[in-house]
């Protein structure tokens, strides 16, 4: 197993997408041998505590991550995660009724 979480900038994203991906190929013989956990810690409360070019380098680690655990802002900000309607749906007056 691996966890990342907060990193500095985007080329250690990136250097942590490569030491994962290769961990995760090399355990193709043996499934279920690797499960990365990627936080993409980049900020909360409507800002950044990332520099900008951090946020597309962990964009294009979602795809090959396990789990992925954004806050709030983290998946409404930089990562495609949560659609438009899902968003309208989550903040329906409607929505949840007792």
């Amino acid at each position: 197993m691996m966890l990342s979480g907060y990193l500095p900038g985007a080329a250690s994203v990136e250097a942590v997408g490569t030491i994962a991906r290769d961990l995760k190929y090399k355990s193709t013989m043996k499934p279920g041998s690797f499960f990365w956990v990627l936080d993409p810690v980049m900020g909360d409360n409507g800002k950044l505590y990332v520099a900008e070019d951090v946020v597309p380098a962990y964009k294009d680690l979602i795809k090959d991550a396990d789990l992925i655990l954004p806050n709030q802002f983290e998946a409404e900000y930089g990562l495609p995660l949560v659609s438009q309607l899902e968003k309208e749906m989550l903040t329906s007056p409607g929505l949840c009724q007792e």
